[in-house]
């Protein structure tokens, strides 16, 4: 680790960020055979929410055993990164879908592109897709995040510091939608 490579820190952080995103392997396809389009970010500018990782992909295959369920319902993915996970969720059917993270704005603005490229896998014209910046422990009425049917979040923190405010974002959801 001590060693810096010919292209140093910076690419040598580049190659090994790129060995533990994932690559090769893609998102399912829609049960119409149709499949998402993402646009992929830097670790420097994006940080880590810039790649895919495996977690989203299953996230995505998963979805597809519960489609009918998510027909129709708002969605709510914490910690999007490319947004993948909300992305199929509205092409499998989601009426509204807000993809939230609290990374940097070329983060948000990867997401928006992203949206933007998958626009027309929405079954429905009145599908809303949108993008909301959302540090986690902030207060979700701030940023206008209630009503959601589904809280999706794939590959969201390894840093345990962050677990606490993951955890007040994940209950806040909670208590919007169940009684007590």
């Amino acid at each position: 680790r001590g060693v810096q490579s010919a292209g140093g820190e910076e690419a040598y952080r580049e190659r090994e960020f790129e060995s533990l995103a994932s690559t090769g392997i893609g998102l399912p396809s829609l049960p119409d055979g149709r499949r998402l389009t993402l646009e992929l970010g830097s670790l420097d500018a994006c940080d880590t929410g810039g790649r895919l990782w495996s977690s989203a992909i299953a996230l995505c295959q998963w979805q597809q055993t519960v489609a009918s369920e998510l027909r129709g319902r708002a969605v709510l993915e914490l910690g999007c990164g490319t947004g993948a996970v909300g992305l199929h969720a509205a092409a499998l059917g989601a009426r509204r879908v807000t993809l939230t993270d609290g990374g940097p704005a070329a983060l948000l603005e990867l997401v928006r592109n992203n949206i933007e490229a998958n626009k027309a896998l929405w079954n429905d014209a009145d599908t809303e897709v949108h993008v909301v910046p959302h540090a986690w422990g902030e207060p979700a009425d701030a940023a206008g995040l209630y009503g959601h049917d589904w809280v999706l979040g794939s590959d969201l923190t390894y840093a345990v510091a962050a677990q606490e405010a993951l955890c007040a974002s994940i209950g806040q959801q909670l208590r919007d939608v169940s009684a007590g």
